[in-house]
């Protein structure tokens, strides 16, 4: 069995997404989890930072903007 990643820092691109954000949530609660993500939805800025993830809203076209 592999140990669980733990203190160690992580970008998710889409941290907010119905797939990234459960995996992001996990890993929040042993590293410094950041979610990278347009965020056109606010409530997933909040559910990502209420889970203890930094947010950074981004796309394409922009630079990350925490």
């Amino acid at each position: 069995m592999t140990a669980p990643l733990a203190d160690q820092r992580i970008l998710i691109t889409g941290g907010a997404g119905q797939l990234t954000f459960p995996v992001a949530a996990d890993l929040a609660g042993r590293n410094e989890v950041w979610g990278a993500a347009r965020f056109s939805d606010p409530s997933g800025r909040e559910r990502l930072t209420d889970a203890g993830a930094g947010a950074g809203q981004t796309d394409r076209t922009t630079q990350l903007d925490p």
